[in-house]
């Protein structure tokens, strides 16, 4: 029984997509794991500076907190909105 030559070329074409996905995946999770420990960190942060009453002057996981937000790219503004909460 021979296999139909449109169906051998829809075959290949579906390997060499699922490979391609494949290798985006694994870039795309090696090349992440900084961006998550930084986010873990602002986390816990977040955890901490509710605490503390919103004092910035705080390490984490040996980082300065106000080091991890702009590394996140996320203003003191921000976070404060995100992290604290304040009594009017």
């Amino acid at each position: 029984m021979e296999i139909p030559t449109k169906y051998l070329v829809a075959i290949i074409l579906g390997v060499i997509v699922l490979t391609a996905i494949i290798i985006l995946l694994i870039e795309t999770i090696s090349s992440v794991p900084g961006e998550i420990e930084l986010e873990k960190s602002f986390q816990r942060g977040c955890a901490i500076l509710a605490k503390n009453n919103c004092d910035f002057n705080i390490v984490v996981d040996g980082k300065n907190f106000r080091d991890i937000i702009k590394e996140l790219g996320y203003s003191e503004e921000s976070v404060r909105k995100r992290c604290c909460i304040t009594y009017e």
